[in-house]
């Protein structure tokens, strides 16, 4: 599984109306793209894909904009990850797959399973909460030590 960039800006996107929360105003889709440098397109689509799930509300009109649509504790990673690109998925086979030649043979499969559930269950233990106190992370060395 790898966390696409849609995941990692929508969480961004979030911890960014989560931290404007307190002004209790709604946010222009034009300002956070500015802030965030997020292109319009992709903004669009990822807030109606968060709308839709409840993790943002928009509001029309002149005075309108974007807000949370819940607390932050109450948005989880994995909550968001699921918005964007679906259940998360180690390995597409189950073990069952009847267009395989090991279906119901296969002893890998149940360690992907297993990597599934563990991961679900991290993503879902972290809430956007986790992050409104974190520092930003210092920027990564390139090169080994």
């Amino acid at each position: 599984m790898i966390v696409t960039r849609s995941v990692d800006t929508a969480l961004r996107i979030l911890i960014y109306l989560a931290r404007q929360a307190a002004r209790e105003r709604f946010l222009k889709a034009r300002q956070i793209e500015q802030d965030l440098k997020v292109p319009p397109f992709a903004l669009r689509k990822i807030l109606w894909s968060l709308a839709r799930r409840g993790l943002v509300r928009s509001f029309p009109g002149r005075e309108g904009g974007f807000r949370l649509g819940r607390t932050p504790r109450e948005i989880s990673v994995g909550e968001v990850m699921a918005a964007i690109e679906g259940r998360v998925v180690a390995y597409p086979c189950r073990g069952v797959d009847e267009d395989c030649e090991l279906s119901g043979q296969c002893t890998v499969a149940p360690l992907y399973q297993e990597v599934e559930e563990a991961l679900e269950s991290l993503l879902s233990r972290h809430s956007l909460q986790d992050f409104l106190s974190r520092p930003p992370a210092s920027p990564a060395r390139r090169g080994g030590a």
